[in-house]
């Protein structure tokens, strides 16, 4: 697979996730976090053991060990965002998370010595502000007013910092995924990451929202399933899958950049269903970001990229 199909692949994990905060919104309206978390992984983990149930039984200790380890990563990282929001705005909530991109390239040069090239440093700069503009909603006509509401909604909170924690667990996410997708089969580590996220979600709601079967009413969970069903399938076994194998080609940072194009995915496909207008902010964050990610994958020498 050459360099461009496989950035292909993570535009379209960033759609799928972006289509998925739909979904989360409409299960969340039925189930507790962790409840949603329990059957959306655990629906995953099932249809892909069905499927793939050879890799399974010839998955090699090493490929478990990954799977273990990245599926805490983000579990972790889910966790730390849904708790993170109970005590933080959205746009915030939003925000913070995307700031793995920043995450991701510094880690690696911390830990890895591994240099960024500048124009990805530059494109980074360029893709925050342009989703600065998306989630705050920055009226260009009216910036006054604009930046006194942003006065408001930025003072520090708890829920950001556990926001800042679950960012970070989404660069370790991206980074270590990376690393393990050289060495074994994308697949069998995208299982066990799913059996591990399933398991500890179990446990952590029966700690914080006690038992999650007989505390969900069965009218809640059958009103929840087509949600849980496209978060499953598509959000969690498709996109994570497609990752898992595009990072056989992109780099992480590379990697965390586009994928962070979820968050305007799910602004555009908030747009289109209705449930939010479209704004002079919106438009210009997508042509800011768009540039942004042209300017931190090919610092426009197209020959060389």
């Amino acid at each position: 697979m050459k360099t461009w199909q496989a950035n292909i692949l993570l535009i379209i994990v960033a759609m799928i996730w972006g289509a998925g905060f739909v979904a989360t919104e409409e299960s969340l309206r039925y189930l507790e976090p962790l409840q949603m978390q329990i059957f959306r992984f655990g629906i995953a983990a099932v249809i892909a053991t069905i499927v793939f149930y050879k890799r399974v039984l010839k998955a090699s200790k090493r490929a478990i060990i990954y799977g273990s380890i990245i599926g805490l990563a983000f579990f972790a990282a889910m966790t730390f965002q849904t708790f993170g929001l109970t005590d933080t705005t959205v746009p915030k909530n939003a925000f913070i998370t995307v700031t793995n991109v920043i995450w991701v390239p510094l880690f690696l040069l911390i830990f890895l010595k591994v240099k960024p090239k500048m124009h990805l440093l530059y494109g980074v700069i360029v893709i925050l502000i342009g989703f600065f503009f998306l989630l705050f909603d920055i009226n260009i006509f009216d910036l006054g007013a604009s930046f006194s509401n942003l006065a408001q909604q930025m003072n520090i909170t708890f829920g950001d910092f556990l926001t800042l924690l679950c960012a970070f667990g989404f660069a370790i996410h991206i980074i270590l995924s990376g690393k393990f997708v050289a060495n074994e089969d994308p697949i069998t580590i995208l299982i066990f990451q799913l059996y591990i996220s399933t398991i500890l979600s179990i446990i952590l709601c029966f700690i914080m929202e006690g038992n999650p079967v007989t505390n969900i009413a069965t009218s809640n969970l059958l009103a929840a399933m087509p949600a849980l069903v496209f978060m499953a399938v598509f959000s969690s076994l498709i996109a994570f899958g497609l990752q898992l194998i595009a990072q056989q080609y992109v780099p992480a940072s590379n990697t965390a950049i586009i994928c962070s194009l979820e968050s305007l995915f799910a602004s555009l496909f908030a747009v289109v269903l209705g449930s939010v207008p479209l704004t002079s902010s919106l438009v210009i964050a997508a042509f800011v970001i768009t540039f942004g990610i042209i300017l931190a994958e090919t610092g426009f020498n197209f020959k060389e990229e």
